[in-house]
């Protein structure tokens, strides 16, 4: 059986796209972060919504109170910077029918825009000003109708974006 040019365009369309990305993280690897104890907030590109933004700064400092750094209102060890990008998504879902008395196929596809959001968070050496380690997390914030749903996301992530601070 020879498949058609049609199919593979219906299959294409009907494909949904890549689901959430994981949690990345880096560091300057010549860094000794066991001499940081306090940090400080710093300015960033806050979430849209003023709730989104109060839960990751909530999050975020449980995390690194639980690894022994203290917050302090100014010239902390480290500067935290949180940045949430929104990008939109386009996914499509489909169908694809041949007729063999034809020799025609129709693609039925239909598409859908979905705002999310990427996360990104910076710990600033304060005195060099050079970032010292960074976490990213793709597709966190989204336009779920649960907001539960995208609280319990947030939180996993961050839980497992600094799952591994310090770096050894």
């Amino acid at each position: 059986m020879r498949l058609r040019p049609w199919f593979w365009i219906g299959l294409l369309l009907a494909t949904p796209p890549a689901l959430a990305g994981g949690v990345d993280v880096l560091h300057d690897s010549n860094v000794d972060f066991g001499h940081y104890r306090t940090y400080s907030w710093g300015k960033g590109v806050p979430a849209a919504k003023p709730e989104n933004q109060q839960l990751l700064e909530q999050l975020i400092e449980a995390q690194l109170e639980a690894k022994g750094l203290t917050r302090v209102e100014s010239a902390g060890d480290l500067s935290v910077v949180t940045r949430v990008m929104a990008q939109a998504e386009v996914g499509s879902t489909g169908t694809y029918h041949y007729s063999h008395n034809w020799d025609a196929g129709l693609i039925r596809a239909d598409l859908s825009t979905v705002n999310v959001g990427t996360l990104m968070v910076d710990l600033i050496d304060r005195p060099s000003g050079e970032p010292v380690w960074r976490g990213t997390v793709r597709k966190v914030f989204s336009e779920h109708p649960n907001p539960q749903k995208v609280r319990s996301k947030v939180e996993r992530s961050v839980k497992k974006m600094f799952r591994d601070y310090p770096p050894r």
